[in-house]
């Protein structure tokens, strides 16, 4: 664990470990930077304990806010001694895995072997990072199975915890227990609220903040003949983008499906994937570039991979696809696109329909349907009026809802409750 940046604050000031592993740029990551961010000028100052290797961490530094580091392996598994290893690849264990109660049996063991030699160090090298930096909040930014070493920090330190939610999570009976040791839980939609209310579990305290972006980052003036230039993309003609980490149940497949349909009839639309891929899908961008020759759209559609400019990105599209297959907890980019004043077409499920609303911001389709996808572009690709109609409502309702000024102070208001400054 490392230090990098913290420094003093006014003693009025009460500090908040702010914690998230991921180890890639996701919604989870960004939302946290915002309210690091947000938070500098309130009652409250963020420490932010993070994946070394995620590559958000040097902007996290410019924040001027105290920035440690913990290689929690979330989401690449543990590491194991070559001969452990080596039984864990052989033919045996794979029979086992697959064998019923045999394999209750070996999920079962592994799961305690992590948190033995893993989980529980970790946590107790958390709640000593808490201590030491006299911090008197620790805020968890994910779901309770992601959650489990800041959790379990908490309650070693002997501090409140607020567990931010923000995936559809399967409780098991361990992360059962850690859930009634969290003092406040906020969702970030209602969907993901709701499938953690129908597990049995009732909070005392929960409320849902939906997640909110700068508005100052996302100018309407912004000018995307650049990055088209700088992309190859030829100017006149209509470019659709989807954004979002490359992974299977994102749908990146349906989106070139249904972009290969829309070139049928307009055959000069041009496609833009922005994303890199997890961590747990390494090949997914080769196969979906694959596909995209295979239909046709090997000159059409660019890979660029993760974006820190996503406004600039944004400017440059005609029109936003979400087309994951899978119910979205929330859908930053959603929120984003809408901000930048795109028309949005989006699968209808999970947290999306809290955002986007069907013919009034944006377009909604069935998860997976490729011909509703390519009807719904299609669709704005042949009436300007109504996209552009399309995209300034989007554009208020983000202003209404989904400011990053409306996040922070909700989350500060939970703060204040757990903590008794209200």
């Amino acid at each position: 664990m490392s230090d990098r940046g913290f420094f003093e604050e006014s003693p009025v000031k009460r500090s908040v470990l702010l914690i998230d592993f991921a180890p890639s740029p996701g919604g989870s990551i960004v939302s946290l930077y915002g309210l690091a961010r947000g938070l500098r000028d309130s009652p409250y100052a963020p420490l932010v304990l993070l994946a070394p290797n995620n590559p958000l961490v040097p902007q996290f530094r410019s924040l001027g806010v105290g920035v440690f580091t913990l290689d929690a392996r979330q989401g690449q598994g543990d590491l194991y001694a070559a001969p452990v290893e080596r039984v864990r690849r052989s033919m045996f264990a794979d029979w086992v895995r697959r064998s019923g109660p045999a394999a209750a049996i070996w999920h079962g063991g592994g799961f305690w072997l992590r948190l033995g030699r893993r989980i529980l160090p970790q946590a107790w090298r958390v709640a000593r990072l808490a201590k030491a930096q006299q911090v008197c909040l620790i805020h968890c930014n994910d779901a309770v199975s992601i959650s489990r070493v800041g959790i379990l920090a908490a309650r070693l330190a002997r501090l409140p915890c607020v567990c931010f939610p923000r995936r559809f999570d399967r409780l098991g009976r361990f992360e059962r227990w850690l859930a009634r040791s969290v003092d406040y839980f906020v969702f970030n939609s209602g969907a993901v609220q709701r499938q953690f209310l129908e597990q049995g579990e009732r909070p005392v305290r929960q409320r849902v903040v939906h997640n909110g972006l700068d508005l100052d980052d996302f100018p309407l003036d912004l000018d995307g003949r650049a990055v088209r230039q700088e992309l190859g993309l030829t100017p006149e003609a209509p470019v659709v983008g989807i954004v979002g980490r490359l992974v299977d149940w994102k749908g990146h497949d349906v989106f070139l499906r249904a972009l290969a349909r829309v070139a049928e009839e307009w055959p000069d639309v041009q496609g833009l994937v922005v994303g890199s891929p997890e961590v747990a899908c390494p090949h997914l961008v080769q196969e979906l570039q694959q596909l995209a020759v295979s239909l046709g759209l090997g000159e059409a559609v660019r890979f660029v991979g993760h974006r820190p400019d996503i406004a600039r990105v944004l400017a440059a599209m005609d029109l936003l696809v979400h087309a994951s297959i899978a119910p979205e907890p929330f859908g930053r980019v959603l929120i984003e696109g809408m901000a930048a004043a795109k028309p949005v077409v989006a699968s209808a499920a999970g947290g999306v329909p809290e955002i986007v609303l069907d013919g009034q911001t944006g377009l909604l389709v069935e998860p997976g349907d490729v011909q509703g996808f390519a009807q719904a572009i299609l669709s704005l690709l042949r009436h300007p009026e109504q996209a552009a109609a399309l995209g300034r409502a989007g554009r208020q309702r983000v202003e209404a809802y989904f400011t990053i000024e409306r996040y922070v102070r909700q989350v500060q208001e939970v703060y204040g409750a757990v903590l008794g400054d209200q």
